[in-house]
């Protein structure tokens, strides 16, 4: 039994070693200009061995553009208003608009010893067709990084005037929020 388990054990080892070096070699190619994988977003299409834009793009672009006066849930809203091929959520919107293959940079990633993705390579630049510059990415960054302030955090009804935002915190450090469908505070 002590031997199967060794051998077990060397497969698997020289098994790893191979997905390691074949990943490695794909990185290297992508940097001379070829292709890494032939996964992409959503909004791009891989089509007679060229990336192309698709429907969705449009969406994704406008979603940069709205994205500094409205939050993931208008956005979303605002998307879902238009005959789109797709349903966008709050989840979705907030995903895309972090993702660097929005200005056509992929990033090789892979999870660490703690479950946590974390680059593997630098980025190759110009890798999909860009729907923003990176500059515009950025700004967009920065937008999104300043609003997780929990003084600046969340949608500013109309309706109702929270005088308790951004004064008061759960002692999970999150903030209070009011639940309009139960009448009630949150955390």
């Amino acid at each position: 039994i002590q031997n199967i388990l060794e051998r077990a054990n060397d497969e698997s080892r020289a098994k790893s070693s191979r997905v390691l070096d074949a990943k490695a070699r794909n990185l290297e190619k992508g940097a001379n200009g070829g292709i890494v994988t032939k996964r992409c977003p959503f909004w791009i299409d891989f089509i007679d061995g060229k990336f192309v834009l698709n429907e969705h793009a449009k969406a994704v672009k406008k979603a940069t553009e709205l994205c500094f006066e409205m939050g993931f849930q208008l956005i979303s809203k605002e998307l879902n208003k238009e005959s789109n091929a797709r349903k966008y959520t709050d989840s979705s919107v907030g995903k895309f608009l972090h993702k660097p293959a929005i200005y056509g940079s992929f990033l090789a990633m892979k999870n660490d010893e703690n479950g946590r993705r974390t680059i593997v390579n630098k980025e190759i630049k110009n890798y999909y067709p860009a729907i923003i510059s990176e500059s515009e990415f950025h700004r967009i960054s920065a937008k999104l990084k300043e609003r997780q302030d929990p003084k600046l955090a969340g949608r500013k009804a109309e309706e109702f005037k929270n005088v308790l935002r951004g004064l008061v915190f759960c002692a999970c450090g999150s903030t209070l929020r009011y639940q309009a469908q139960k009448s009630m505070y949150v955390d």
